[in-house]
């Protein structure tokens, strides 16, 4: 993330693994961060220059998400230059910024979920995030 949007001595990562699933297809890499001034005033336009940047290797329709809590945020596929699709989590709150995608090996016997089945479990797990 651009220094201009999220404060880089702000940003913390974690691992979550979902339940019920196994190893190593069940894990899952979070980032957070603060927003800029710059970021908290110009969500919408942040918002859709993330969309833009990412529609270069989009895959599919991307997924607007309101998540009524002043969280805003999209769900997108990427295609990688090795095939592989692999859907990430961006969004934004009145300040802070998430971003969550699996840490699914690519060639695991589990293919990673889709960008709908990513955004149904953010919202499952944005209550107890920090």
């Amino acid at each position: 993330m651009p220094a201009d949007i999220v404060i880089p001595s702000s940003l913390r990562s974690a691992f979550y693994h979902q339940p019920g699933v196994e190893d190593p297809n069940g894990r899952l890499l979070l980032l957070r961060g603060a927003l800029t001034n710059r970021a908290r005033t110009e969500r919408d336009t942040v918002l859709r220059n993330m969309l833009l940047a990412a529609s270069r290797s989009q895959q599919g329709t991307p997924i607007e998400l309101d998540l009524e809590t002043g969280e805003r945020g999209v769900c997108i596929q990427i295609l990688y230059p090795t095939g592989a699709v692999v859907p990430s989590r961006i969004w934004l709150s009145t300040d802070t910024f998430g971003y969550l995608e699996p840490a699914t090996p690519v060639d695991g016997p589990v293919v990673p979920p889709t960008a709908a089945a990513l955004a149904d479990l953010l919202r499952k797990l944005l209550p107890d995030l920090p």
